[in-house]
C-alpha cells in the first residue's frame, strides 16, 4: 500500500457496480485519483457506494507504477525464462470486502496470488471453480448484451456455514431459477477454496471461476477491510512441450 501512496495523484479507472448485471445503467467505470480510492478503501465499512461495489479490477499497475508489480511466482518464473510460456498480462485487483468478480472463464491460464490484505487473519478471497464441461448450464451472455461473452448471467451469493467451526467455511449458492439437472451437475463438479495473503492459486484455461473478497470474522456487523491480488495470465508457447 505504501508504494501506491507514492502515486496518489495518478488517475485510475474503477468499476462501479458488477459487470454481470445486464442493466447497463447499473455498471460504469469512473476515473479518480488513486489516493482518493485508497482513502475510501481504508475508511469504508460497507464496501459499496449506493449499493454498488467500487473495485479497482484488472488494473495494469506495473505498466504505470514499477513498485506495484509483485514478484513472478516461482512456479512461473522458470517457464518464462526457458521460453515455454508467453505472458499475456499481469493485472492487479484491489478492492473491499464483498467485492465480487462473477462467474467467468479466461482464454488463458492464470496464476492468481493474494499479495496483501488489511489484516491477513481477517480478510481473504473465496474462489468457486467449475470445469469447462459445466458450460452448458452456465448461461453465458447473448450477443448484443452488455455482459461480456465469457461471463455467466447466473447469480450467486456466499453463505457462511454456521454449523462449521472454521472461519473460512462458506457455501456458494446459485440462483434458484436453475433446473434440477443443472444444479446437480454443478454440485458434482464444484471446487472451492479460501485464498489467504501470500497464497497462490492456479486456474486452468477455460475453467469457470467466481471470486469474492470475504471477511473471516463471524461478527455479523459491517467489517472494513480490503485485499490486493495479482493475476498472471499466460499460455504455453507452440512446440514448447506440456506445462506441468
Amino acid at each position: 500500500m505504501a508504494a501506491l501512496r507514492n502515486q496518489e495523484e495518478r488517475i485510475v479507472e474503477v468499476e462501479l457496480g458488477t459487470y454481470d448485471d445486464i442493466r447497463s445503467s447499473n455498471f460504469d467505470k469512473i476515473a479518480m485519483p488513486l489516493g482518493r480510492y485508497l482513502d475510501w478503501l481504508e475508511e469504508t465499512a460497507e464496501g459499496t457506494v449506493g449499493g454498488r461495489q467500487l473495485y479497482l479490477a484488472q488494473w495494469v499497475g506495473r505498466e504505470q507504477v514499477d513498485a506495484v508489480g509483485a514478484e513472478v511466482p516461482r512456479a512461473l518464473q522458470p517457464l518464462l525464462e526457458d521460453g515455454r510460456v508467453d505472458l499475456y498480462l499481469e493485472a492487479t485487483f484491489l478492492g473491499p470486502t464483498g467485492a465480487v468478480t462473477p462467474f467467468h472463464y479466461d482464454p488463458y491460464m492464470n496464476l492468481f496470488h493474494l499479495q496483501a490484505s488489511a489484516d491477513p487473519r481477517k480478510f481473504a478471497k473465496h474462489v468457486t471453480l467449475l470445469p469447462p464441461s459445466i458450460s452448458p448450464w452456465l448461461q453465458t451472455a447473448s450477443r448484443g448484451s452488455s455482459v461480456m461473452g465469457n461471463t455467466s448471467q447466473i447469480k450467486a451469493r456466499l453463505r457462511r456455514c454456521v454449523t462449521d467451526d472454521s472461519d473460512d467455511s462458506f457455501e456458494c449458492q446459485l440462483s434458484s431459477d436453475l433446473s434440477d439437472v443443472a444444479m446437480q451437475a454443478v454440485a458434482e463438479h464444484v471446487k472451492v477454496c479460501v485464498l489467504r495473503e501470500g497464497e497462490t492459486l492456479f486456474i486452468p484455461r477455460g475453467w469457470w471461476h467466481r471470486v469474492e473478497n470475504v471477511s473471516l470474522s463471524r461478527d455479523p456487523g459491517p467489517t472494513a477491510g480490503w485485499t490486493a491480488g495479482v493475476s498472471w495470465w499466460f499460455l504455453p508457447r507452440n512446440n514448447a512441450g506440456p506445462v506441468r
